[in-house]
């Protein structure tokens, strides 16, 4: 039995119904929505965790990048080692986001980059990998792939506070990181699994080169600064 575009007759499984319910969602130009964020600023998440919206747009939106980075460069600290963790799977192509923005950081030259498609962290390692890196002399920035609404498709966020990896899939793991950065693949549906499996490879691949590029940006102009400040510091007068 075909499962196609065309209409589902009364004998056909339930599916194909669902098949064509989640499978062949139309495509629009999603960034002509208002910011599908109610609230800029706080929300409440699972587990009464409360996260401070830093930045939310659409990766089509114009001067993202020097609007990312810029955020970036304001909210990284300076004091302290950043590690990033890159969560996610190669074999599913929504969830590919954070490895993909690691692989990208690596090549980058980007210090301390934990999960890439070679070496991914996902749902079986993340509590021990999270473990061996987080202790009080490290801020760890988590990077996940993010299901939500269809106004939020497409929206890569920056919070305050830990990510809860795994929620879509009703996974039960720990909050990870200090500061959070998703890209929402999808919308948030019955079957995660299909939708993560059929999300746009283009929109992710969007999403992994502006992050990668802001954040490899974000740092050395931080370097920079601060090897300016040194300079100017030993000068005499």
């Amino acid at each position: 039995m075909k499962c196609g575009v065309s209409s589902v007759g009364a004998g056909d499984s339930i599916f194909c119904h669902l098949a064509r319910y989640f499978l062949y969602i139309p495509v629009i130009n999603l960034h002509i929505f208002p910011l599908p964020f109610e609230i800029i600023g706080q929300r409440k998440n699972k587990g009464e965790i409360i996260l401070s919206f830093l930045f939310a747009k659409h990766i089509e939106q114009k001067f993202l990048f020097g609007s990312l980075t810029k955020t970036l460069r304001t909210e990284l600290p300076a004091d302290i080692e950043l590690v990033f963790l890159c969560i996610g799977i190669d074999r599913s192509t929504g969830d590919c986001f954070g490895p993909m923005t690691g692989t990208l950081l690596s090549q980058m030259k980007v210090p301390n980059v934990v999960g890439t498609l070679e070496e991914p962290v996902h749902a079986k390692n993340l509590e021990t990998v999270h473990k061996n890196i987080n202790n009080k002399d490290t801020y760890i920035i988590a990077i996940d792939s993010s299901l939500g609404n269809l106004k939020n498709l497409g929206y890569i966020t920056v919070k305050n506070g830990p990510l809860l990896p795994g929620y879509a899939m009703n996974r039960s793991l720990p909050p990870v990181g200090n500061m959070s950065i998703t890209l929402n693949v999808n919308i948030n549906g019955i079957h995660n699994y299909l939708l993560l499996q059929n999300s746009s490879l283009n929109l992710v691949w969007k999403g992994a080169n502006v992050l990668a590029k802001s954040i490899a940006t974000a740092l050395y102009m931080k370097k920079k600064h601060r090897l300016n400040t040194c300079i100017t510091k030993k000068t005499p007068s």
